[in-house]
Order: structure tokens, then C-alpha cells, then sequence
């Protein structure tokens, strides 16, 4: 492995024994061959580590690196991937994931004939085939300025940012300007943002990457880490206050955001069963997202309705979003 490969590719891995193999298969598949694999397992308890061991036995452009603990989100582990990688272009792939066998040649050939410092693929539901990203016409095959890029990521995900391929040295420059030590479970989607925007060019790709919806993911997993999103979206605003001062659309959409990452959290405290300590932590951070609200600049632009619920200091908000939930599924 003396050569310097063209792309590393890089999978944090978690728990994920019933995936890793198939996402494996799915780099090996490629046909565009000069690249490099890292799997960095971010302490599992199954067989996911001895599974990865397995697979770097077999072939030498595979390497398994370990976390000294767990993290508790991706972005550590991917993080120590890219420091390590030899490559000047990473290639993120989660372990319960795959891409299509054309995926990284194409984007390699996009990437040069672009001029682009990232390429994105277009994501689809590997379960039903069916795209997710991106959400508009007129979106893929086409070339962006990174700043206006990091846009479509506002008030919902326009476009995909898993894959792809990222310039390493935008990485580094995001590790260097920001705090890297982040841990909390959204942490790389707030990195994605500051990759797009240190971006010059950004290529919207219809290669396609099968993103698989896993219930065991830690996303998705049941305690008070499922708020950890409000501190993505309370960070996304102040760096669009800080970055696009006078950008009223990029303000508008990281108010919104903010605005619907509180509404939402109510309703994940009216779904789901919490412990104490989880609920408390949910209120922490909702209260700490009340803060960052300019309530008179974002009001035309959310729904009368939902505005005066989170206003209201009288009648308490959890059983008041139940309530208008409950009043939305009649009218259904």
C-alpha cells in the first residue's frame, strides 16, 4: 500500500454485524479500482470489528481502525478516518449503506470535467427504489457555487450529502476553523454544512446512493440523543447569522429550521415514552433554541397556528401541538 490511492473511502461502523458486508461488497464492486477503504469501528458490541477484520484480511486497500471508546456518533470516527487517509479526495459511505458499482468512477470523471471541490450523489430509498434527493427538478446535473449550495440543506435536506466526493483539504480547513472535539449525534450534519460552504464548486450528481433506513441506527435510537438535533439547528443559525449577514434567504430558512427543529421536538415528547432525565434534557435544549428565535422576523414566514402554540405562555405547548396533531389527522 505504498501508492497513494486517488479516493479514500471512509466508514465509521457501529453495531452494524447485519449491514457492513454488503456495504463492503458494494466498494469492492466498483469499477473504478484506485482507492482505499477505512473502517473505523466505533466500539460494537456484536460482530461488527470481527466482521471488518475479516474483510480487511482479504484485501490489502482495506483497513480497520478502532475507536479508543465509543462516541456515540459518527462524526469522531469519521473524523479519525480522514486524518488518516492518504488520498487528497475522502469518499464518506455509512456501513449500512451501499453504492451502485458506477458510483465513484463517475463522480471521479464529474469532479475533474466540473472543476468541482464536491460532488454529491443523488440519494435513494434502497428499500423502495424510490428517490429521496434531490426534491426539485433542475437540481441534478448541475453545478453550484458552494455558498448557494449549503442553501438547499436549509428547512429540510433539498439535496443529499451522504457520499459523494469531498476534497480532503476542506476537512482539514473545517477541523482547523471549527470545534472538532463535537460529539453530539448530529454533529456531521452541521460539518456537511461547513464543507459546502467553504466549497468553491459543488456538483449535484444522478449517480445514486442507496441510503437504507435502519431503525438500530443511532439516529434513531430512543433517549435524549434524538433532541441532539436542536443543537445542530441552534449552530446552523449562528453560522448563518455569521456568514450570510445579508443573505434575508438564507436567514429566513435558518429561523425556519430553528422554528420547526422546537416544534418537532414536542411532538417526539407526545409519541414516545421518556425517562426523566431524557425529558429534561429534550426541555434544555428546547428552551435553549426558544432563545435563539427572532420571533417578529420569522413569524410570516411559519404557520400562524404553530406560532401562536410555541408563543403562548398560558396554555402549556406539549398538550397544545397534541392537540392541533390530533385536529390535522380529522381533517385527513
Amino acid at each position: 500500500m505504498d501508492n497513494k490511492p486517488a479516493v479514500s473511502i471512509i466508514m465509521p461502523a457501529f453495531n452494524v454485524e447485519k449491514y457492513i458486508e454488503e456495504a463492503v461488497a458494494s466498494v469492492s464492486a466498483q469499477t473504478f479500482t484506485d482507492w482505499e477503504l477505512i473502517i473505523v469501528d466505533d466500539g460494537s458490541t456484536d460482530s461488527t470489528a470481527a466482521i471488518a477484520s475479516r474483510l480487511a484480511a482479504a484485501d490489502q486497500r482495506i483497513r480497520l481502525m478502532s475507536m479508543p471508546s465509543p462516541s456515540g456518533s459518527a462524526y469522531q470516527p469519521r473524523k479519525t478516518a480522514i486524518m488518516a487517509a492518504r488520498a487528497d479526495i475522502v469518499s464518506p459511505l455509512d456501513a449500512d449503506d451501499c453504492i451502485p458499482s458506477y458510483c465513484i468512477g463517475l463522480m471521479m470523471e464529474q469532479m475533474k470535467a466540473e472543476d468541482a471541490d464536491i460532488v454529491y450523489p443523488t440519494m435513494t430509498d434502497m428499500a423502495t427504489g424510490k428517490a429521496i434527493t434531490p426534491t426539485e427538478d433542475g437540481i441534478a446535473d448541475s453545478i453550484y457555487a458552494g455558498r448557494e449550495a449549503m442553501k438547499l440543506t436549509l428547512d429540510g435536506w433539498r439535496i443529499n450529502c451522504n457520499g459523494g466526493l469531498i476534497r480532503r483539504e476542506l476537512y482539514m480547513q473545517a477541523y482547523s476553523e471549527f470545534d472538532s472535539t463535537v460529539r453530539f449525534v448530529f454533529a456531521d450534519e452541521l460539518l456537511s454544512r461547513q464543507l459546502l460552504y467553504a466549497a468553491r464548486r459543488v456538483f449535484i450528481s444522478k449517480a445514486e446512493y442507496f441510503f437504507r433506513r435502519n431503525p438500530e441506527s443511532v439516529t434513531h435510537r430512543r433517549s435524549g440523543h434524538l433532541f441532539d438535533y436542536i443543537i445542530n439547528d441552534v449552530e446552523i443559525d449562528s453560522f448563518v447569522s455569521e456568514r450570510y449577514p445579508d443573505d434575508r434567504e438564507a436567514r429566513v430558512l435558518a429561523q425556519r429550521q430553528l422554528f420547526h427543529g422546537i416544534f418537532n421536538a414536542y411532538r417526539l415528547l407526545n409519541r414516545f415514552s421518556f425517562s426523566g432525565a431524557d425529558r429534561d434534557y429534550a426541555l434544555e435544549l428546547i428552551a435553549e433554541a426558544k432563545s435563539h428565535v427572532d420571533w417578529d422576523f420569522v413569524r410570516p414566514h411559519v404557520s400562524p397556528r404553530y406560532y401562536a402554540i410555541l408563543r403562548n405562555r398560558l396554555i402549556p405547548t406539549a398538550p397544545a401541538v397534541r392537540f392541533v396533531d390530533f385536529y390535522r389527522k380529522l381533517k385527513k
